[in-house]
This record gives structure tokens, sequence and C-alpha cells, in this order.
């Protein structure tokens, strides 16, 4: 049986979402464009990871633009959560990191704007 793809059979229920390398804006820009064209991508995730990638920056703005400009929504992963060891125990991590990851991504990029 040939493997199928689900968002193709399914387009309402199963989406692609871009991953952009937010460390280089012009690789992000040159990949947001060449993923933004592939069926099933509709939207854009984005590491809140703050430490690593600081996409809050104004040479990110561009890429925002863009974004903004396909229409496309963004989702902030919380991946990487803040808290460190201390949040090891009892899931903390999960509890609260996951939470406050991506709040803290978005008060950065608001506060940017």
């Amino acid at each position: 049986m040939p493997r199928t793809r689900p968002y193709r059979q399914y387009p309402d229920r199963f989406v692609g979402l871009m991953a952009l390398p937010m460390s280089d804006r012009d690789r992000t820009l040159d990949e947001l464009e060449r993923a933004a064209k592939l069926a099933g991508h509709s939207r854009v995730i984005i590491s809140a990871a703050t430490s690593r990638a600081r996409f809050f920056r104004s040479e990110f703005l561009p890429v925002f633009q863009r974004i903004e400009a396909l229409g496309l929504p963004v989702f902030l992963h919380p991946n990487g959560a803040v808290g460190g060891k201390r949040f090891d125990p009892f899931y903390l991590a999960n509890i609260l990191g996951n939470r406050s990851t991506p709040t803290i991504a978005a008060c950065h990029l608001s506060m940017a704007a």
C-alpha cells in the first residue's frame, strides 16, 4: 500500500509547521520563502528558548514582517524551559517552565516592536 501524507488526505485536520533557522536572518528569510510554497505548510514554529535564539532583535523584524505578509500564525514552542536544574523535581519544567518560556519570548517580541 502506498504511503499517503495525512495533510493531503485531510487538509483541514493536519498542517505542516515551518521550523525556521532563527540564528541567521537571511537564511531564515530564504527558508520561509521556500517552506511557504510547500503543500500543507501553513504555520511557523519558533523555539521560545530566547537564550539561544535572540529572534526578538530588530534585525529579525523583516522576518516577522514577511510572516505577517504571508498571513501565517506563529507557534512559540516551549523547548528549553526556564528554571534549569531547580525545575527538575516534580516535573516543574513541564508544569511551570513550558508555560513561562513562550510567555517570556512573547514579551520580548512585544517589547521589541
